[in-house]
């Protein structure tokens, strides 16, 4: 199984979607779920230069997915707030935005619009996106810099979650020689429908 695993990850090391057009930068990650549909999970990293204020860290994102039509299929707009501090006291710090979504099988213009809580001009990208496959082996390769066990103590140091495991994962993936370790994690399939994990008591 192991192998098969190291295999699979370097043959998808290029299946997540990147998109890097400074200053915002956007992956997705797709995995597969019941009837066929790909779940996306994306993540966007930003350079904080020009997003904040002095004294005000906040900005506000919009998300619109059209399908191979032109239709609009998923629109979403939010705003966040960072803590100032941790870019005041680190200049390499970036911004780093999560949001998911599903999808039936097909393709897809993903755009997404990034403007300062204050006002100013929006930062823009736009990618496409293709499903995976219906006989596809495995889901993407997430790259992290940490896998883990969801607890209290860390539950919001993980861009991700796949039930209880967190993913520390960004959109461009940078690993420090202080710390040089690299997680991963990669759905593999069999033939079929995804199975239901679960546990059943019986009384």
């Amino acid at each position: 199984t192991s192998g098969m695993i190291a295999e699979l990850a370097f043959a998808l090391m290029t299946g997540a979607v990147q998109v890097q057009e400074e200053p915002l930068e956007l992956t997705l990650f797709r995995t597969r779920a019941a009837n066929g549909v790909t779940a996306v999970d994306a993540i966007a990293e930003m350079d904080p230069d020009g997003l904040f204020e002095q004294n005000r860290c906040t900005y506000v994102v919009e998300v619109v997915v059209l399908d191979s039509a032109g239709s609009e299929i998923v629109r979403d707009r939010w705003n966040r707030s960072a803590d100032c501090e941790v870019f005041r006291s680190d200049p390499a710090a970036r911004v780093i935005d999560t949001f998911s979504f599903a999808v039936r099988p097909g393709r897809y213009t993903v755009d997404m619009a990034v403007t300062p809580g204050g006002g100013g001009a929006a930062r823009t990208v736009r990618t496409t996106l293709e499903t995976l496959e219906r006989g596809a082996p495995a889901s993407d390769l997430y790259l992290a810099r940490e896998v883990g066990w969801t607890d209290s103590a860390h539950a919001g140091g993980w861009a991700i979650r796949k039930g209880q495991l967190g993913i520390a994962a960004e959109a461009a993936l940078q690993i420090p020689a202080s710390r040089p370790l690299l997680g991963y994690y990669l759905e593999l399939y069999e033939p079929g429908e995804p199975r239901v994990n679960g546990v059943v008591r019986a009384r």
